[in-house]
C-alpha cells in the first residue's frame, strides 16, 4: 500500500489541535490559581480593618486616660457590661492589673483625686496593625497590637512620656447590634 506523507506547518497544527491546547492550559492555570488562593477564612476586608483599628484606638485611649475631664466617661465606656467595649473576662484582667477601679465607690474616688490634681493626660497612638484572623472557641478574632506614648501632667507631678504597647483579641457583639468587642487583652509594654 502506498502511504501518502503530508507535512504539518505551525499554522496546520495550530487549527488541528489548538483548542485542545488552549483547555489544557487553562485547566493548568485554573489549578495554579486554586493552590495558591488565601485563605477566604483569615481575609479581612479593608472597611473591617479600618473599624477594628479606630476602635481599638478608642479603647486603648478609654484604658489609658486618667485625665480629670473624661476619665468617668471613658471608664463608664469600657465597663458597661452590655454595650460596652470590654469582654467580661477582660475588665476581670484589667481590674487585677490595676488599669480599671474594682468598685463604683473606687471610681468615684479616683474621679475626685484626678479632679483635685487637675490631672491631664496626652495620649499618642503611634502604631496600629492588624493580624490575620484566628479561631478561638469556634469564633473568628483579628489580633490588633496597638502602640504610641502617653504623658501624664497634674499639679503634683509631671514625668516623662512613657511607651505602651497593648495587643487586643477583636470580635464582633453577637445579636443583631454587631458592634465591635475586645474579646482578649494583653499588656506588652513590659
Amino acid at each position: 500500500m502506498y502511504w501518502r506523507i503530508r507535512k504539518y506547518g505551525p499554522l496546520d497544527l495550530l487549527k488541528k489541535y489548538g483548542l485542545h491546547i488552549f483547555l489544557i492550559f487553562s485547566v493548568l492555570f485554573n489549578f495554579l490559581l486554586i493552590v495558591t488562593r488565601p485563605n477566604l477564612k483569615k481575609v479581612i476586608t479593608t472597611d473591617v480593618k479600618s473599624q477594628l483599628e479606630t476602635f481599638a484606638k478608642q479603647v486603648a485611649t478609654h484604658i489609658l486616660d486618667t485625665s480629670y475631664i473624661s476619665y468617668g466617661a471613658a471608664t463608664s465606656a469600657l465597663l458597661d457590661t452590655t454595650n460596652g467595649e470590654l469582654d467580661l473576662p477582660v475588665i476581670g484582667e484589667l481590674r487585677r492589673q490595676q488599669l480599671l477601679p474594682t468598685s463604683a465607690e473606687e471610681l468615684k474616688a479616683n474621679i475626685q483625686t484626678y479632679t483635685s490634681q487637675k490631672r491631664v493626660v496626652a495620649i499618642r497612638i503611634d502604631n496600629v496593625s492588624t493580624g490575620e484572623a484566628v479561631v478561638v472557641n469556634g469564633a473568628s478574632l483579628i489580633p490588633i497590637d496597638v502602640s504610641g506614648v502617653v504623658a501624664v501632667h497634674s499639679a503634683d507631678e509631671a514625668g516623662p512620656p512613657s511607651p505602651f504597647h497593648f495587643q487586643f483579641l477583636m470580635g464582633y457583639r453577637g445579636g443583631n447590634t454587631q458592634t465591635p468587642l475586645v474579646a482578649s487583652f494583653k499588656d506588652l509594654s513590659g
